[in-house]
């Protein structure tokens, strides 16, 4: 499933209707548990997040979650015992795959509690304006990974009482054939926990 196209079409939502809409205009395929047979259920939303960010990067050459554990012990991240793991990975791990697979830089925005997040939808904004890439969120109450492909507020220069986020969550254990609405929509910013820390990766493409 194409993530541009989900995007294209959640951006007519009446929840957002008359609100500054920036979404990803990369093709991007939708990664997600189970996709490639594997089933990583319980552990792999990161390495799904990832995938689609790689796919960003370079549609032909996505890594496998394999691939993707290999690279991290390849360049030191991680000890050997971390091939054929279920141990999860995060944003920081992600900047390191780009960067080593694709020469891909990133920028990784740290933010100290999900109440902070609306201070960073203009910067958000102008990466999707600018990048076009899908952004990978990470955070610690819950330790799951989830895929930023839009935002949505009042203007796009500074904070505002109106703020979505376009979220396509890698929890998704269907065939790729069904409604997958449930999993690829807009939520308020109150999706954020405020006693959460959270992490974004944004990939320099």
């Amino acid at each position: 499933m194409d993530l541009r196209e989900l995007a294209e079409n959640a951006s007519c939502a009446s929840l957002v209707e008359g609100l500054n809409v920036s979404v990803i205009t990369k093709n991007c395929k939708y990664f997600y548990y189970c996709c490639d047979g594997t089933d990583d259920r319980g552990w792999g939303c990161g390495y799904r997040t990832l995938q689609t960010l790689c796919h960003c990067c370079c549609p032909d050459s996505v890594p496998s979650l394999s691939d993707i554990q290999k690279t991290l012990v390849t360049v030191g991240d991680k000890p050997n015992s971390f091939q054929s793991s279920k141990q999860w990975i995060g944003c920081v791990e992600a900047s390191i795959v780009l960067d080593e697979l694709y020469n891909v830089a990133s920028k990784l925005i740290h933010v100290a509690s999900g109440t902070d997040v609306a201070k960073h939808i203009p910067e958000l904004h102008r990466h999707f304006l600018s990048n076009g890439s899908a952004v990978m969120i990470g955070g610690n109450i819950d330790s799951s990974s989830k895929t930023l492909i839009g935002v949505a507020s009042n203007t796009e220069e500074n904070g505002s009482d109106k703020n979505f986020v376009l979220i396509a969550d890698p929890h998704y254990t269907g065939t790729g054939n069904e409604d997958v609405s449930g999993y690829v929509k807009w939520y308020q910013l109150d999706v954020f926990d405020c006693n959460s820390f959270y992490n974004f990766c944004l990939p320099l493409v």
